[in-house]
């Protein structure tokens, strides 16, 4: 059982205020999937399932961390599905984080509890696994010691200028990067 509810994620996303248009409807859609969904933590809910990410920023506030997501071709900000043991969305977004970078949970600090994003993006069927939508609810997350981090981001990673993503082709990293401009200068 897990240890996710419907209304923990209702608290957090009710008080959203959506950057732009595009934010706006993706959060209108997962409020939606929420109200309509009896399962939607598990990724066995075969039309899509909530997921949650870490937007991680250097200590500079200049640059945001890439992984390279081998399934889907692309590179994303750390965050996947959710699990049972998770309590909560930003405790989700804290395990994705370490699991992908090899990070110690001191190397890094949460800005908020509140969703820093949202998103929804279509995911292409794989196997026996159907095309599903990713319901995804993002966590803003420092770079705060390295120290004590000897497998400091395991697997394909690179940091970015923060400027730099904003002009990526990829329209849900690119307004994920605008968004934090103003927020971090």
């Amino acid at each position: 059982m897990s240890l996710l509810t419907k209304q923990h994620a209702f608290d957090l996303l009710t008080p959203l205020k959506p950057f732009d248009q595009i934010e706006a409807q993706h959060l209108a859609r997962i409020l939606d999937f929420l109200r309509h969904t009896d399962a939607p933590f598990f990724r066995d809910t075969l039309v899509g399932h909530i997921t949650a990410s870490a937007v991680l920023v250097d200590a500079a506030h200049t640059q945001l961390l890439l992984i390279w997501h081998e399934k889907l071709q692309r590179w994303l900000q750390p965050g996947g599905h959710c699990e049972p043991e998770d309590a909560s969305l930003p405790s989700a977004a804290q395990r994705e984080l370490i699991e992908e970078t090899g990070l110690s949970v001191a190397a890094f600090t949460l800005l908020s509890a509140r969703p820093f994003d949202v998103d929804v993006h279509p995911i292409p069927a794989r196997g026996s696994e159907p095309a599903h939508f990713h319901y995804d609810v993002r966590f803003l997350f420092e770079l705060s010691d390295l120290s004590g981090s000897t497998d400091m981001l395991a697997g394909a990673s690179q940091w970015r200028p923060i400027a730099e993503v904003a002009q990526l082709p990829e329209a849900s990293l690119a307004r994920l990067a605008l968004k934090l401009m103003p927020v971090l200068i």
